[in-house]
């Protein structure tokens, strides 16, 4: 189910670059931006902007935030399309694998398992896929999607932030089935690829369906969030599965995925948020998403 290893040791640095790319053509893609050019974080979303950063290269005025720029939060409902979302539909070094469909309700049958949206009418469905031709001699295996558009941090909130994606789970699917739920964050004093990734597995096995250590007996929506607080100056990462809004799974999460690195030893000076991608899911699996945010812990 999972990539093969030698595989993943290339996807390290490949995927990493290929989100740069991606944040440049933000815009293109329908990405949030306020109206002084920068992105609900505070960094300015141009391609031309981050390519000089890439580079060391002094940056032009427009490039840099505002001074003490506020955190604004963010959210993808995918009531007007899957906008944020890279996938195998995406050509060239700003695509990605897998696909990413939006579901409207009011379009499907009135069958007992038909999905309905966590609020509105609208939400989408992920799936394992092949990757663009850019990517498919590298990737054999495929994957999911990445919310690559999502608009990156400059800085590292005071009092943190919460990263969250609404995910439909349902016990009854097959046994061997499941996915890898991966969020990552940024180093900002290193050089491209400077992204860092932390994994929460879903399995369905032969004892039921288990995101982490916890069961899932019921089917329907839960919440899939990344919290990143500030311990002491070092990095600290919780994830929280809840339901209804009542937590039922906590798991601090304390490795990085790839690089085995400890998450305390980066310091939040230097750590600001990313995006969120399915690094597997399973062939056959039609994973509903919903309600993306991204908010600031005091809000």
């Amino acid at each position: 189910m999972k990539f093969e290893s030698s595989c993943i040791s290339i996807m390290t640095t490949v995927l990493a670059s290929t989100m740069l790319v991606l944040s440049a053509s933000a815009t293109e893609k329908g990405g949030a931006t306020g109206n002084s050019g920068y992105g609900p974080l505070g960094q300015h979303q141009s391609g031309e902007c981050i390519i000089l950063r890439m580079l060391g290269a002094n940056l032009p005025p427009h490039c840099e935030p505002p001074p003490e720029a506020p955190f604004e939060n963010w959210r993808q409902d995918f009531a007007t399309g899957t906008e944020g979302w890279a996938s195998q539909e995406d050509s060239g070094p700003t695509g990605w694998c897998g696909s990413i469909e939006q579901i409207d309700e009011e379009l499907q049958d009135d069958s007992s398992d038909a999905i309905r949206s966590l609020s509105g009418t609208t939400h989408a469905v992920v799936r394992h896929g092949e990757c663009n031709e850019f990517y498919s001699d590298i990737f054999e295996d495929g994957a999911g999607p990445a919310s690559a558009f999502r608009p990156h941090a400059d800085h590292f909130p005071e009092g943190g932030f919460t990263s969250t994606l609404h995910i439909h789970l349902d016990p009854s699917w097959p046994e061997g089935s499941g996915f890898g739920y991966t969020d990552s964050f940024q180093v900002l004093d290193e050089e491209w690829p400077n992204f860092r990734y932390l994994l929460m597995p879903v399995e369905r096995n032969a004892d039921g369906l288990f995101v982490g250590e916890h069961e899932i007996t019921e089917p329907g929506w839960y919440s899939f969030s990344m919290v990143f607080s500030d311990n002491d100056g070092g990095l600290a990462v919780e994830f929280v599965l809840s339901r209804h809004g009542w937590p039922l799974y906590r798991e601090s999460l304390e490795t990085t995925m790839f690089t085995g690195e400890s998450v305390d030893d980066f310091s939040v000076s230097n750590t600001s948020g990313a995006y969120v991608m399915f690094i597997y899911i399973s062939e056959g699996l039609n994973l509903a998403i919903d309600e993306e945010h991204l908010r600031h812990r005091s809000q």
